[in-house]
């Protein structure tokens, strides 16, 4: 039973949404997944993905809790830790103030030069994921998860429009990278456009699947 309900936004089994990190979800997905003949390589790769799923609604604080002996009877003991693509930029420990200078400005504990700006790296994040979720649908695609990506992917769109309108009017700031940060923008608009078109295809030719109520 989700006790917060922050991330119940999953309708592909339901008419009420339901978390992805769910034990409800989860039985049905790998219902389906049972159904798909798939090799036991392609059978374990999709398993781990839906059961790798943690609830990190209260996951995320629960530590605090443990550490100062605060009830979780509601939460459970289980932490949760979710850490951001741009953690593989920094490679050495840091303590909280080091951290807060180099948020503000006051210092750099980056070692690498290389970090792209966060939004296109935040973009190419959920570009992966589209990628990913529209292979879970090779065998079979519902109307619903059609809808549901092709909605993601034009959410994507707004965001790539929006942030390539931003950094074109940024006369005066991001001069050293704002060439390189606009066309990963445009790179990801063509990779997007790709993945939409094979959407598209791919629930022309899937055998539709009934959802489980």
């Amino acid at each position: 039973m989700c006790p917060k309900r922050y991330l119940v936004s999953n309708t592909e089994f339901t008419d009420k949404k339901i978390c992805t990190a769910s034990h409800r979800y989860q039985k049905m997905k790998i219902a389906e997944l049972d159904n798909q003949e798939l090799s036991p390589n392609k059978y374990k790769a999709r398993f781990d993905n839906i059961v790798e799923k943690s609830c990190i609604c209260v996951g995320l604080g629960t530590s605090a809790l443990l550490v100062n002996k605060v009830e979780t009877k509601v939460e459970g003991e289980g932490v949760s830790i979710c850490p951001g693509p741009n953690m593989a930029y920094f490679s050495k420990k840091s303590s909280l103030k080091e951290m807060i200078d180099h948020i503000y400005g006051r210092s750099n504990i980056m070692t690498r030069t290389d970090r792209p700006n966060m939004f296109v790296n935040e973009l190419r994040m959920y570009i992966d994921y589209l990628k990913n979720k529209i292979d879970e649908t090779k065998v079979s695609m519902t109307d619903k998860q059609e809808k549901y990506l092709l909605t993601f992917a034009d959410n994507l769109k707004e965001g790539i429009n929006y942030y390539s309108g931003l950094f074109s009017e940024l006369k005066d700031k991001f001069e050293d990278t704002r060439s390189d940060i606009l066309s990963d923008l445009d790179a990801s608009k063509v990779a997007l456009n790709i993945l939409k078109l094979k959407i598209k295809n791919q629930s022309l030719v899937a055998p539709a699947v009934q959802p489980v109520r």
